[in-house]
């Protein structure tokens, strides 16, 4: 939802495209410039480090790439046809962009579009609950004050 209450900007030392495309270690640049400056949910600021620290916790939490733990979870149990990837920062580093997206072959996003109409059901397993996939396909309803702040321009 682009709100977790992380300071952001484009003019710090690690710019929007430095993050996404170009950083050697994207893993470093959000952890370092990353500050919680409000509650989470307050209001919208687009920010490219809430994704390289989402993609921290499966790499730290059960010690792997969130890739292989992607496999793990939800590629295998789907039966996709091709294995999934992300773009990285580096080959050093290995640490998944996930900011621009899974890489996939279409057969296997078929299948994803295939699991939501199934609400969260794949090969008679419940991959995701059923109640997060109702939330996930539903449009969310904020305040006119959510989107409008000092920081958000249009």
């Amino acid at each position: 939802m682009m709100s977790a209450g992380l300071r952001y900007s484009e003019d710090q030392p690690y710019k929007v495209n430095d993050i996404t495309y170009r950083s050697t270690d994207l893993r470093k640049a959000a952890l370092d410039n990353a500050a919680i400056i409000d509650p989470p949910g307050k209001y919208f600021l687009y920010n490219d480090y809430n994704p390289p620290l989402i993609c921290i916790v499966p790499e730290r939490a059960p010690g792997m790439p969130v890739i292989k733990y992607l496999h793990k979870k939800r590629w295998d149990p789907l039966g996709m046809e091709f294995g999934g990837s992300w773009s990285t920062d580096r080959t050093n580093n290995g640490f998944e962009k996930m900011l621009i997206g899974v890489n996939a072959r279409s057969i296997d996003f078929a299948k994803l579009g295939r699991l939501f109409l199934m609400n969260g059901m794949a090969g008679g397993k419940q991959i995701f609950s059923e109640h997060w996939v109702q939330e996930a396909t539903q449009p969310e309803e904020k305040p006119a004050s959510y989107y409008n702040n000092e920081q958000f321009m249009i």
